[in-house]
């Protein structure tokens, strides 16, 4: 467990927040003394609480996954691409078409005969 306190010892006066909220019977002096050591955090979950040494490493480390997930960097989203006119079309989509361009490609209608 002493690799995975990193990210509660990483983001101490935070996580120790977090720990007051989750384990309202910990005293300020508690968290105090944990100071960021996932084994002190066991010890006072075991000493407050009456859980056996399997529970309380569990307790701690689902706080621990909680910290990670929410510090771990996030994938940067491109923002979407459009065209000068801004058309957003799919990649691989036909350019839309002007009205005089569309208008090219109609027949001429049918001159009707005078004689």
């Amino acid at each position: 467990m002493d690799d995975a306190g990193d990210a509660l010892r990483s983001s101490w006066p935070a996580s120790g927040r977090q720990i007051r909220l989750r384990w309202g019977r910990l005293t300020e002096q508690d968290v105090e003394g944990i100071g960021g050591d996932s084994r002190h955090l066991v010890s006072r979950l075991q000493e407050r609480y009456g859980y056996s040494c399997e529970r309380a490493e569990h307790e701690a480390q689902e706080l621990i996954d909680d910290l990670d997930a929410v510090l771990a960097p996030r994938p940067r989203v491109a923002p979407e691409r459009s065209m000068p006119s801004g058309n957003v079309r799919a990649p691989g989509s036909p350019a839309p078409q002007s009205r005089t361009a569309r208008a090219s490609h109609v027949p001429p209608p049918l001159a009707a005969d005078s004689t």
